[in-house]
């Protein structure tokens, strides 16, 4: 997620149509989960056939199959992490809404994701079992990806630069450490709460 979100923001920003980036990269998303437990089944074979052919450890073995799972997960999750910044290109049209348009588009972000994690773990799962629910997942991301499509044809493409930007004053810029410190901290508040939510998980499990 991290690394589409930062390699994805440079050529984003070049792009006049963050909408057609988007509906590309949706609908990978979608198409890679249709096609995921096949993947899967490939994988699941290869390690098997290591296993039997290779004699290492069982903490080396640990190692193969966790690279196997980074390789097999990659492609979609820098897909997921730069879907963020090609719809924020999108929405922010001017300086002055920068936080606001941000801040609305992460909120929903969220929303859905908390919204699509207790449905899916309570209700969808239970009720129509995991291939069904993995459908179902692939057909939003389709949707989305069509949605973004329609939109192309009716809203007007973004220039490189917005009026707001040409007009603007140039911004004195920031302290040479003020930005590397930011992204510091930045960084340790998304590992304390990827953390909490691990520990909240164990915690509200004994419940």
């Amino acid at each position: 997620l991290a690394l589409g979100a930062l390699v994805s923001g440079r050529y984003i920003d070049r792009s006049r149509s963050p909408l057609k980036i988007y509906f590309v990269l949706e609908l990978f998303i979608g198409v890679f989960g249709l096609l995921f437990p096949l993947m899967l089944a490939l994988v699941s074979s290869l390690y098997h056939q290591v296993h039997n052919y290779l004699e290492v450890s069982f903490f080396a073995h640990v190692l193969i199959r966790f690279f196997l799972a980074c390789l097999l997960l990659l492609a979609p999750t820098v897909a997921m992490g730069a879907t963020l910044p090609a719809l924020a290109r999108f929405f922010v049209v001017s300086r002055e809404r920068i936080g606001f348009d941000v801040g609305k588009l992460y909120g929903f972000n969220t929303l859905g994701a908390a919204v699509g994690c207790g449905l899916t773990g309570f209700v969808l799962m239970v009720e129509f079992g995991l291939a069904t629910t993995t459908r179902m997942a692939v057909g939003l991301n389709i949707a989305a990806a069509l949605i973004a499509l329609a939109l192309t044809r009716v809203v007007p493409a973004h220039a490189t630069e917005t009026p707001d930007d040409e007009a603007a004053e140039p911004e004195p810029p920031p302290p040479p450490l003020a930005p590397r410190l930011m992204l510091a901290v930045f960084f340790f508040s998304g590992f304390s709460g990827i953390a909490y939510e691990l520990l909240w998980t164990r915690i509200v499990a004994l419940f």
